[in-house]
């Protein structure tokens, strides 16, 4: 849908109702006949402040997704605060350039699997031929923590847990929402349920 849109009207009534800032999951926008995986951030009066479009695509979100340009940063009253998007976490330098257009609060939505370390065609074989490490997990804490430590920046990665169900493949989302602080890494951790 547009942005804003009916999902953006939902969550401004929300942000506005409780008096807070809202950075929406992700959601799929159509503008200009494009696709793109993007963040909206609100502020406390229910107001759009901006929106990001995640860059680095994941696999399958390479068919469908058109992969976003800008890295922008939006003055709020908390700080100013740059947005990336799941897979962005894993590169440096998008959260390096966050930090060099004065982001001091940088938030990563996610929708992060166990399974992504597979891949959605993953064959039962393979699975069983890949150690049963927590592969997953152990990336997003490390790469959270470090992008806090090399930016000078507070770090907040936020993800879903839980059971999915897309079209026949079944998975897990990792959960591990977390706050990583500058020259201290993470603050404070949840597990792989609701906490």
């Amino acid at each position: 849908q547009p942005i804003p849109g009916p999902f953006t009207e939902e969550f401004s009534v929300l942000a506005q109702k409780h008096g807070i800032h809202i950075i929406m999951g992700t959601l799929v926008e159509q503008a200009a006949g494009e696709f793109y995986n993007t963040s909206v951030l609100l502020n406390n009066c229910g107001r759009i402040v901006g929106k990001y479009r995640k860059i680095k695509l994941w696999n399958g979100e390479k068919e469908y997704i058109t992969p976003g340009m800008e890295l922008p940063v939006f003055e709020t009253e908390l700080g100013r605060i740059g947005l990336l998007i799941c897979w962005d976490l894993a590169f440096p330098e998008l959260a390096k350039d966050l930090a060099l257009h004065g982001a001091q609060l940088i938030f990563c939505p996610s929708y992060w699997l166990y399974g992504d370390k597979y891949g959605m065609l993953a064959s039962n074989e393979r699975c069983r031929r890949v150690p049963p490490l927590d592969t997953e997990s152990i990336f997003v804490n490390t790469c959270i923590q470090a992008r806090a430590i090399e930016n000078e920046a507070l770090c907040v990665y936020i993800n879903g847990w839980g059971g999915v169900n897309l079209e026949g493949y079944g998975d897990r989302l990792i959960g591990r929402t977390q706050i990583a602080a500058p020259f201290y890494g993470t603050v404070t951790r949840a597990g792989d349920r609701q906490e």
